[in-house]
């Protein structure tokens, strides 16, 4: 592995091991339920105990004895009675403190029942995580269940939590509708309740969805799949986009409150459907300062209500209001709601607020190393959000940057795209290959008498003006610049695509470099300057071709004995009077339908210096 990758690796990984909490989220959630319930279930039990004593008809200002736990009681205020209330028989009825024994025990074995499906379905995550922290050895089918899956928990466990409860508290209330032997006020105040927890499940079910993404997100991807992998990762899946994450972070901190309240006002309301023997202090809490006006009209209270249900079409009427203990147990459960609320909703935009700004920062910092051409500043992709979108941009935006680099510092930046793809493909081995090519060597005719008499910087615009002319002809013959020594050029055709036609590709840049020396000429003797003459060399054989250089310094070049031919027979320019001279070899495998044939000159038997052979060379009057 290269040091640009382990460093990439130890940033990415630095940091302990996560523990593997699912379990523990859904125990959190199961309290707050209680903690949002319990007071108004404490609401409910009061509320529901008073149609019992109702029922009884019990009146406690005329209580004669208490024997055996007995009340010897009157009936009502006007006709007294022998009639006994019995304690014993709530205590032995199925009235609301067995009905909230049974509903208690209920909740209580469907959270173990779900606790125990969480710790299943979670223990092979714990078991790769709790390996992975003792560096013990991972299967591969552990490791490819937990990558397949890992993604999906948020959704998995905030499902099967919202099912068992929702279906919990469904068979619940068919059970209280079928109770013939409920009241009916003690039915709707259960039902209300289920009514309650469903909603509260659902909201527990959003916010085990929301901790447990945030821990995929924050903890757990990096430490289950690779940085190489996260570089790209396919997620839109599995995460929202960013408009849901704000809708939640909107939606949940607005209604859930809201509903609360509005459940804490509905079910501390006491209603009267009927009206009779009402005192004056009676009807002023009733209808409070409209009582003067049924007071003025001299109206019988029963007359007024048959009124008011005639005048409405005799739809039954209800008359509200609140108690004294209306109002404390309304105080109480409102308290109790909205710091369950407060508890949601903190952790809610905890949760949402942090996946949206750690990858902004990382994207951020990570665009700051790159400002700084710290080409390792990759960063993982958590999300498949806009944001999420934003890093594959920028890691493919990064992985871009370095391949060219890579390609510049192989070949130079005077590439053809179709070379630079397939290099980048890996269609082309660069680690050393043998090629049969042809090098083309160009140097300027007596550079150094040229440009005795002008400065350095003149010099150096000189040949930078030179060689753009000289690198566009050779790169749109598919040529591969080599290296510059001096003011002269080498230019490889044949590599590292292999081509067949790589002779006839050398010539005719040559005819062309020839060309725009020409109209270079012509601007610079306009511009008062010295006009230039060129030599070019052409030879075809076999080279070697590769990385070339250590860890400080690798190039992409060539060597062979191919080369220094090519060198050498562009020296023999001035011998004969040429600018273009090329090998036997070349003439050999030029396609000379496209080229003069009277334009050829032939050179036998030349002596070439260090070759012991002779050559025969053309020369070529572009």
């Amino acid at each position: 592995m290269s040091k640009k990758k382990k460093r990439m690796e130890r940033t990415f990984n630095k940091g302990k091991l996560p523990s593997f909490i699912a379990v523990r989220i859904v125990v959190i959630s199961l309290i707050l339920i209680y903690l949002l319930t319990s007071s108004i279930y404490l609401n409910i039990f009061i509320k529901a105990t008073i149609p019992i004593i109702s029922q009884q008809n019990i009146n406690f200002s005329n209580i004669k004895k208490f024997e055996n736990n007995q009340f010897e009681i009157d009936f009502d205020i006007n006709k007294k009675s022998d009639k006994k209330f019995d304690f014993n028989a709530i205590e032995n009825s199925n009235e609301p403190l067995s009905l909230i024994a049974r509903t208690s025990f209920g909740i209580l074995v469907n959270s173990i029942y779900i606790m125990f499906i969480f710790w299943i379905i979670s223990l092979p995550f714990k078991i790769y995580f709790n390996k992975k922290r003792r560096g013990k050895n991972i299967g591969v089918r552990l490791e490819k269940f937990v990558k397949k899956l890992l993604l999906k928990t948020p959704i998995i466990f905030s499902s099967i939590f919202l099912v068992f409860s929702v279906l919990f508290e469904t068979q619940n209330i068919q059970k209280i509708i079928s109770d013939q032997t409920l009241l009916l006020p003690i039915k709707e105040y259960v039902i209300d309740a289920s009514i309650i927890t469903i909603i509260a499940s659902i909201v527990s079910s959003i916010f085990i969805f929301s901790w447990q993404n945030f821990r995929v997100q924050q903890y757990y991807i990096k430490n289950v799949f690779s940085f190489e992998e996260l570089k790209y990762f396919p997620v839109k899946k599995h995460f929202g986009s960013i408009r849901y994450k704000l809708i939640i972070s909107f939606v949940v901190p607005t209604l859930l409150p809201l509903i609360f309240l509005f459940f804490t006002i509905y079910l501390n309301i006491s209603h009267i459907d009927e009206i009779d023997n009402v005192s004056t202090t009676q009807l002023k809490m009733i209808f409070g300062s409209f009582t003067d006006v049924i007071l003025k009209n001299k109206l019988n209270t029963s007359e007024f209500y048959d009124a008011l249900n005639q005048g409405l079409k005799k739809v039954p009427l209800l008359f509200n209001f609140y108690s004294s203990l209306d109002t404390i147990l309304m105080f109480v459960t409102m308290i109790s709601s909205l710091l369950s609320s407060l508890i949601y909703i903190f952790f809610f935009i905890r949760f949402n607020t942090i996946n949206i700004i750690n990858p902004i920062s990382r994207l951020k910092e990570s665009m700051e190393r790159v400002s700084n051409n710290d080409l390792t500043a990759f960063t993982y992709v958590e999300t498949a959000d806009e944001i999420g979108q934003m890093v594959v941009g920028f890691n493919k935006m990064v992985d871009g940057l370095n391949e060219k680099e890579k390609i510049r510092d192989l070949f130079g930046q005077y590439l053809t795209k179709e070379i630079s793809d397939k290099i980048i493909s890996g269609q082309i081995h660069i680690d050393g290959e043998i090629y049969y090519s042809t090098i083309l060597f160009s140097d300027i005719r007596d550079f150094t008498r040229l440009t005795e008499n002008i400065s350095p910087t003149e010099i150096v615009a000189f040949l930078n003006e030179y060689f753009d002319k000289m690198i566009e002809v050779a790169v749109k013959y598919d040529g591969i610049i080599d290296k510059f020594i001096g003011d002269g050029m080498l230019v490889v055709f044949g590599i590292p695509i292999r081509i067949q036609d790589h002779a006839t590709k050398a010539l005719l840049a040559s005819i062309e470099m020839q060309k725009e020396i020409d109209e270079l000429n012509k601007k610079r003797e306009s511009e008062g300057k010295f006009p230039i003459k060129i030599g070019i060399g052409l030879h075809s054989g076999t080279i070697l071709a590769g990385n070339i250089g250590n860890k400080r310094k690798l190039q992409y070049t060539v060597i062979g004995d191919t080369v220094n031919t090519a060198s050498r027979i562009e020296s023999l320019n001035k011998q004969f009077t040429s600018t273009i001279l090329l090998s036997e070899e070349t003439y050999r495998n030029l396609d000379l339908n496209l080229f003069s044939i009277e334009k050829f000159t032939l050179h036998k038997d030349v002596e070439i210096r260090g070759k012991s052979e002779k050559f025969n060379l053309y020369s070529y009057q572009s």
